[in-house]
Parts: C-alpha cells; structure tokens; sequence
C-alpha cells in the first residue's frame, strides 16, 4: 500500500485529464496502459470507495509529472 500523499482534487484532475490524453497517443503500449489505468485511479481519487494509490501509481504519476506537465517558462 501506497503511503498517503496529499494530492487535492483539483491537482488528481488535472493530471488525470492529461495522463489520459498522453495514453491515447503514446507509442509504448506498456506505459499508455500504465497511464491510463493510473488516469482512470486518480479520476476517482476522492471518491468513496475509490481504489487506492499503490507505490507504483505513485511512481508513475511521479514520472508523469516530470514528463508531461512541466511549465514552460
């Protein structure tokens, strides 16, 4: 089990958003299947019953940020 990381909604949705765009577009089918399963976890991070973060997910997510959501200037 994953150790509780503070991801607020807004954060979870918008990464989700894009991870989801990425993995529609990726060439590697192992990491556009990892980010889609993680896209659809954090989409319902905050709801009840909401599956959980592993430490892969957070691995990915981690590597995911600092790939595709890096600001430009």
């Amino acid at each position: 089990m994953a150790k509780l990381y503070k991801i607020r909604s807004n954060e979870a949705a918008l990464i989700s958003q894009r991870m989801a765009d990425v993995a529609l577009k990726h060439n590697s089918d192992v990491l556009a299947n990892a980010y889609a399963r993680t896209s659809v976890k954090l989409e319902n991070l905050h709801a009840p019953f909401a599956e959980q973060l592993t430490d892969l997910d957070m691995k990915i997510i981690r590597t995911f940020v600092a790939n595709y959501m890096q600001a430009n200037g």
